[in-house]
């Protein structure tokens, strides 16, 4: 019943698409044989077909095609048949592929045989995941995390190494010393993260001096490489390579007649004298601190060539409350009390902390 069915289904087919063919005997270069099509019944079954001719096969019971039905078509193009007819013997065939949440799959559905493969892509990582049907069974049976994994980042860790990243989360971290993190925020999203988390070293610009010339240019210079420069006509130069740092030039590189600008400010701390506008090459300026801070570095810098010497610090006091005293403690300064527990300590200013409190 299934063949009188198949016979009539593929010639109404066939009058409807079916092109005319050409004469038996010697056809043109494009034109087709008759494929061999095993476990199939073709209409219409002729020796030759013409260009763009379309032949219907239907499948004998328990074959099928390669997308799945017992019926086929397939064209004739420049000498052969598009795409290949075939009936593939279902019980060798696999049911469709397992389901695996969060996933897509990037291989199209089909009637799967022995050896063929799919493969899925994780929508939250992009990590590719492939299946094979052997012998009628799927040989693998995957999952796919719904989460981003922590990422290894070159030159820089992660703040959470341990963490799961769910889709929208944010990764914090840091990057190594002389290295900088990019200014957009990784985030974790279905093809994993982006952008990509990355860790770049630290680097300066060449800079425009004026009245100077470079004299080992190179497009940009790492952190901790000296510049080497020299200034024209009567400018001067500081006597102080600079140096490349994470906060740009140090000191900034600048030609000029060797004055002095306005003297570094200082916290907790300022000059003893008015301040000029400018000072000429080889001048000082003296620093004081305020009451009961201690000044550490030398207490004069001096304008050489345009830059000014390191400036001192003021340390911070320790103001302390014992048995409902006050008592102020210079930096550095030591002090030797009871403790609730009948014990001694000396207690220590350190810039604004006392060290060695008594126990909690």
């Amino acid at each position: 019943m299934r063949n009188i069915f198949t016979s009539l289904l593929i010639l109404a087919f066939c009058t409807r698409y079916c092109t005319s063919v050409t004469s038996p005997g010697k056809g043109k270069p494009t034109d087709c044989t008759s494929p061999d099509i095993s476990h199939a019944q073709i209409l219409p079954n002729k020796t030759r077909y013409a260009e763009e001719e379309t032949l219907f096969y239907a499948c004998e019971k328990g074959y099928k095609t390669s997308k799945g039905f017992w019926w086929g078509e397939t064209q004739c193009t420049s000498g052969k048949w598009q795409p290949n007819p075939e009936c593939i013997d279902e019980r060798i065939a696999c049911p469709q592929p397992p389901h695996v949440e969060n996933t897509v799959i990037t291989t199209k559905p089909k009637l799967f045989v022995n050896k063929d493969k799919i493969e899925y892509m994780c929508i939250f990582t992009g990590e590719m995941l492939s299946n094979a049907c052997e012998k009628g069974m799927w040989k693998n049976n995957h999952q796919c995390s719904e989460f981003c994994s922590v990422p290894q980042i070159f030159d820089g860790f992660p703040h959470h190494p341990s963490k799961r990243y769910f889709y929208g989360d944010k990764l914090e971290y840091e990057c190594n010393k002389d290295y900088r993190r990019s200014d957009v925020a990784s985030e974790c999203t279905r093809r994993g993260w982006k952008p990509t988390p990355q860790c770049t070293i630290l680097t300066c610009e060449v800079p425009y001096i004026t009245s100077g010339r470079i004299s080992n240019p190179v497009k940009e210079y790492n952190v901790n490489e000296t510049l080497q420069y020299f200034c024209t006509g009567n400018f001067k130069r500081s006597r102080t390579d600079p140096v490349c740092t994470v906060e740009g030039w140090k000191p900034k590189p600048v030609c000029n007649d060797g004055r002095c600008f306005l003297p570094p400010k200082i916290d907790n701390g300022d000059i003893k004298e008015d301040i000029n506008s400018w000072y000429k090459d080889g001048a000082e300026v003296p620093y004081q601190c305020k009451e009961n801070y201690v000044m550490e570095g030398d207490s004069v810098v001096k304008c050489s060539v345009g830059d000014w010497s390191k400036p001192p610090q003021c340390m911070k006091p320790c103001f302390l409350m014992i048995q409902k005293q006050p008592k102020t403690l210079k930096h550095k300064e030591e002090l030797k009390i009871i403790c609730p527990n009948r014990k001694q300590t000396t207690l220590i200013c350190e810039n604004g902390k006392p060290l060695n409190t008594c126990p909690s």
